[in-house]
């Protein structure tokens, strides 16, 4: 995962590099989250490469990096979607507030 002499020094991304993979692997469920932890921990302290080669060496497969996000053209409307959860809380709202607001019919 990592190229170059393991007893290179570790750049901030380099360490950046390694969180991502461990937590993908949490995420995964190929670890636990007190390993997870552990891992990120010594990830921030790693001083060399071949010490985050170490931490992450039995992963799985290091996963895919999100491409970089590029600004929306100027002229472009950005739409951002509910949550499912909230569009049904507030269904439901709807729905009380409709039976219970309704003015009685009483003759």
């Amino acid at each position: 995962m990592f190229d170059g002499d393991p007893q290179a020094r570790a750049k901030d991304r380099d360490r950046d590099r390694a969180v991502y993979v461990v937590d993908a692997a949490l995420r995964n469920g190929q670890i636990t989250q007190q390993d997870r932890d552990l891992r990120v921990e010594r990830a921030r302290a790693a001083h060399t490469i071949g010490e985050l080669e170490t931490l992450t060496h039995d992963i799985a497969s290091p996963p895919v990096p999100l491409p970089p996000t590029a600004a929306p053209p100027a002229d472009s409307t950005v739409s951002v979607p509910l949550a499912t959860d909230s569009v049904v809380v507030i269904e439901a709202l709807a729905a009380s507030t409709s039976l219970t607001d309704r003015p009685s019919c009483s003759d």
